[in-house]
């Protein structure tokens, strides 16, 4: 019957169907309710609504009966209601499906990991576009929908990123010491994985195991009371946490359903919306943006960041661009109107944007405008005020020799400006009766990043930074060296060895370049030390950063990565997040 129905042979496959439920007991409700599901799915498919309506109610009563919940079902009824125009009826029971998928993503959350978390959301990620699509369509006829968007966007971003952070605080708070030797094993596997990618070598054996012990710690850590209480956060939390002249945006994307296909399938077109808050918000905004593919032509898909290509794009004091302003700004300034502070959370190709940086005007910004805060979920607005940060520490790395006695290209050149910014900086922190920690030359090492990033509260990194774009998606191009006056840009892109550019792993292919980086770049070897100058976004997130209040990522591209999903960027900022750090000042370009 499936497979029939796959090649549009909806004859025959309603023919199978009801051979299967001849051979069923009718007693035999668990395995009767599904094909009565299949066939109402039929009939949604021929814009038989009425008939789909029938099979899928009498599937969900049977399901009822035995105590278990289908979310198809209850997206098969929402379909043929849309169908037929009964807007109230589809949107009960879209409801029901996101309550159910809340609480399986709760669920599921607690025994599986990471890798395991990844492939489950993405199987319950279609219904929260299905939803997003009916709500752009009703916004105004169903106010009350836009709030749970809300809810479930910032519960939703950074999904893996706040149950492993849970799941570490709670491991290290827990003073189990059983436990936190197994965390601390589990570390230890993940530098071993670190290291076998770094030389290009498999790590399958390793990843199995960290798998393993990674499910048996989320199991046995109670890290789901502080992953519940995020995930419990309200809009309304949300207003009540700005002041006045405040304003709360959080950005979404999502493909949109076909109208052709009866709405159960998507199309290619991923639409871009914001979601907004202010103090006297009845209930969040919905705001419709553009199209992913309208962003691309502005800032293209896998662009360079030099300077003249950002000078394309942002525009310069004499010649003007508002093409993004146009694009992502304008829609929303009616209800940006007022506010003195903004806080935002980007979504897809938003995470590659400078919102300060956004041209208003001839030579007027959105930062001379607004005090522009950059959150990964708005959400974390209502933990402001919980913490008083107390800065006593701090470690700078700067002026970095990049060579050894040992180099033999230099694909790293010696920034002087880093030093310069370093020792100044040196200055200002310990006037301010800060303990400081500052490594220049060949002091700069990798080791020493280690040994002290988790006893400071501070860490400012002044050196060169970079990410490679996925190997799978853009074929490497050698750049140009680039300078502008003081500024001098990562260049020679093309020289860097296969453990990096080539990577599959996003988190290998972002990092910053530390003492005696240019022996392992150019001879494509790793050194005999057991550091080799290049730190990874994969190790600073087997780092324990729960001290440190501030990081400072004086350094090109520090602020990009993959972008997956709801997850966002996956490069050095969402390591250091993973790390523990509490705010992050970093570059999207170069």
């Amino acid at each position: 019957g499936n497979v029939y129905g796959m090649q549009h042979d909806y004859e025959n496959s309603e023919k199978f169907f009801n051979k299967a439920l001849e051979f069923l007991d009718s007693t035999n409700k668990v395995k009767t309710a599904p094909i009565l599901g299949n066939l109402g799915r039929l009939h949604n498919l021929q814009k038989e609504y009425m008939k789909a309506i029938e099979f899928n109610e009498k599937a969900l009563s049977l399901y009822q009966e035995v105590g278990l919940e289908n979310s198809r079902t209850f997206i098969e009824l929402s379909t043929a209601h849309w169908g037929l125009g009964e807007k109230r009826e589809s949107a009960k029971y879209l409801d029901s499906l996101i309550d159910i998928d809340n609480k399986n993503v709760l669920l599921n959350f607690s025994i599986l990991p990471e890798s395991a978390k990844r492939l489950y959301f993405a199987t319950e990620e279609g219904d929260y576009w299905r939803y997003n699509s009916f709500v752009l369509e009703n916004r105004d006829k169903f106010p009350s929908m836009n709030g749970r968007v809300y809810n479930y966007t910032v519960k939703n971003k950074g999904l893996l990123l706040k149950s492993n952070t849970a799941m570490r605080n709670a491991i290290y708070s827990s003073k189990d010491s059983s436990l936190i030797e197994a965390y601390d094993n589990w570390i230890v596997l993940k530098n071993q994985i670190s290291e076998k990618y770094a030389n290009g070598e498999d790590a399958t054996a390793l990843n199995n195991k960290a798998d393993s012990l990674e499910g048996n710690l989320v199991k046995n850590s109670n890290e789901f009371s502080d992953f519940k209480k995020t995930q419990n956060i309200d809009w309304k939390q949300v207003q009540n946490s700005l002041k006045e002249n405040e304003v709360a945006i959080e950005f979404t994307h999502f493909p949109l359903l076909n109208p052709d296909s009866s709405f159960v399938d998507f199309t290619n077109e991923i639409q871009y919306v914001a979601l907004v808050i202010n103090k006297s918000s009845k209930y969040p905004k919905m705001i419709p943006l553009f199209k992913e593919k309208q962003l691309e032509a502005v800032i293209g898909k896998f662009g360079g960041n030099n300077y003249s290509y950002i000078n394309d794009i942002y525009g310069t004091q004499k010649k003007e661009n508002k093409a993004l302003y146009n694009l992502i700004w304008k829609p929303i300034e009616k209800q940006a109107e007022g506010a003195k502070k903004v806080f935002l959370s980007p979504s897809g190709l938003l995470h590659k944007v400078s919102f300060s940086a956004i041209a208003k005007s001839q030579n007027v910004y959105l930062c001379d405008a607004y005090d522009i805060e950059v959150k990964s979920s708005t959400g974390k607005i209502t933990e402001r005020g919980n913490h008083e940060p107390e800065l006593n520490t701090a470690s700078l790395f700067g002026g970095v020799d990049y060579d050894t006695e040992n180099t033999d290209q230099k694909i790293w050149k010696y920034l002087d400006g880093t030093k310069a910014e370093t020792e100044k900086i040196n200055k200002i922190l310990t006037k301010g009766k800060l303990d400081v920690n500052y490594y220049s030359s060949s002091e700069a090492t990798e080791e020493k990043f280690k040994e002290t990033a988790g006893n400071s509260d501070v860490l400012h990194i002044a050196t060169h930074g970079f990410f490679y774009p996925d190997p799978n998606k853009v074929q490497e191009q050698a750049e140009d060296n680039t300078e502008y006056g003081e500024i001098t840009f990562r260049g020679n892109q093309g020289y860097g060895v296969n453990s990096f550019v080539e990577s599959r792993n996003p988190l290998m292919r972002s990092g910053l370049a530390l003492a005696g980086a240019n022996d392992v770049w150019s001879q494509q070897v790793k050194n005999d030390s057991l550091e080799d100058g290049v730190l990874t976004a994969e190790e600073v997130s087997n780092i324990d950063l729960r001290k440190t209040e501030l990081v400072v990522m004086s350094a090109c591209e520090s602020g990009l990565g993959d972008i997956q999903g709801s997850e966002g960027v996956y490069g050095l900022q969402r390591s250091f997040k993973m790390a523990g750090v509490d705010f992050i000042i970093m570059s999207l370009w170069q």
